[in-house]
């Protein structure tokens, strides 16, 4: 996990593509608090995270590993629709 974190933040700086920032708007506080409550009760419902799903089931064909993804890419579409209605984008 810090190994995935460190290369996240070299590859984000070499990019130049590293900012720290901060919600602005009370709304968008809300919306990372939600959205960080249902990850962590989805989480919990799985018993797994997201990243030992795509790396550990999918590489054997397990159906649970597809539907996990599946899940994954369609909650972030969701979820970045609803951010953006909200910004007004």
């Amino acid at each position: 996990s810090l190994g995935m974190l460190f290369g996240a933040i070299v590859g984000a700086v070499l990019s130049k593509e590293f900012f720290i920032r901060f919600p602005k708007r009370i709304s968008e506080w809300v919306m990372i608090t939600i959205g960080g409550l249902l990850m962590g009760i989805g989480i919990r419902l799985a018993f797994v995270c997201n990243v030992s799903t795509f790396f550990g089931l999918t590489p054997e064909l397990n159906m649970g590993g597809y539907l996990a993804i599946s899940g994954i890419v369609a909650g972030a579409w969701v979820g970045s629709q609803i951010y953006k209605k909200s910004l007004g984008m």
